[in-house]
């Protein structure tokens, strides 16, 4: 006897997690012909829409999605097309053609014991990644950084992962130059840098055909929102206000004891007052890196801006949060 929802395939059951009565609801509204594997790709497309992750901003931080049924075949198709694009993108992540607009500036050993990004003086250069001592790649276009998943972008995830550990307790090394020299491919890491750099740039524009909060603005009629905050901290110090500096790029100083807290989080959130009716509220949650940073007339104001944060930066006694787009 076969179940609902189940499909025996050789000696293995494809267990289906999407109800007979979730696909007539798909298929009333958007017609027939629909099949499971199309609901799967929508929502895949639907949860990477930017307007969708804004207004429900608050939800999706404390209870799982909801989406809406789409109100015609049209819109279904749309998201529906972009997420099977997503979805293929990001699981074939290790087969994608590398990005050709990445060149090693510096080329020379292949093997990797820990990549960072390049450095100006103290100033990080996200355009640069550090494989070694002796090879650089350049040329990283700052849409690789947009695409974030769970407070990382595919680059940092590699940075993270992909360096040489010794774990304490068993003394095992885990060494990930290893499978390259196994399978006589010494520049696996390398090429994977850029196809995660390929799979950034495609993600991101993908995401922009979807819209998000600046297409809905443009909808309505609203000027779009500023590309910079209005307030600038740097090392910690709090209650200067100037100009944000050239580049569009804001900092917010942050002292490591509070910082550590909020990301832990042991501390919710944190407030800097600064001028005489400013604020700015810093949150948190546990085991995640901080998000956004929300500016605001006063700690009970309704009048508020998130701004996303891009990067963060240890200097001395403080950490040095670098501020992105603004989100609303």
């Amino acid at each position: 006897m076969e179940l609902p929802g189940f499909e025996r395939q050789g000696r293995f059951i494809r267990h289906d997690a999407i109800s007979d009565f979730i696909l007539a609801q798909f298929r009333n509204r958007c017609g027939s012909g629909i099949s499971k594997e199309d609901i799967f790709h929508w929502v895949y497309g639907a949860l990477h829409d930017p307007a969708y992750r804004t207004k429900f901003a608050a939800d999706l931080k404390k209870s799982l999605p909801r989406l809406p049924v789409p109100e015609n075949r049209k819109k279904f198709e749309k998201v529906r097309n972009i997420g099977e694009k997503l979805a293929r993108l990001h699981l074939n992540y290790e087969n994608v053609e590398p990005w050709s607009g990445v060149e090693e500036i510096v080329k020379g050993d292949c093997r990797v014991e820990k990549m960072a990004f390049g450095k100006d003086g103290k100033t990080e250069r996200r355009d640069l990644l550090v494989v070694n001592a002796s090879t650089t790649l350049g040329g990283i276009p700052k849409e690789a950084h947009e695409y974030v998943v769970n407070g990382r972008t595919p680059l940092e995830w590699l940075i993270e992962r992909y360096q040489v550990k010794t774990d304490k307790d068993s003394g095992i090394v885990n060494d990930p130059n290893k499978w390259g020299d196994e399978q006589d491919k010494p520049e696996y890491i390398i090429d994977l840098a850029k196809r995660l750099v390929r799979v950034s740039v495609e993600t991101v524009e993908l995401i922009r055909q979807l819209g998000g909060p600046r297409s809905v603005a443009a909808k309505a009629g609203t000027k779009p929102v500023s590309p910079t905050p209005p307030y600038l901290w740097r090392s910690g110090i709090a209650g200067v206000e100037s100009a944000p500096p050239r580049g569009g790029h804001t900092t917010v100083g942050l002292y490591k004891n509070i910082y550590d807290t909020i990301e832990s989080g042991d501390k919710r959130t944190e407030y800097r007052d600064f001028g005489k009716r400013n604020c700015a509220m810093f949150g948190g949650a546990k085991g995640k890196a901080l998000r956004s940073i929300t500016f605001m007339r006063g700690r009970a104001s309704k009048t508020q801006m998130i701004w996303e944060v891009e990067h963060v930066d240890k200097e001395d006694s403080c950490f040095v949060i670098h501020l992105g787009k603004r989100l609303r």
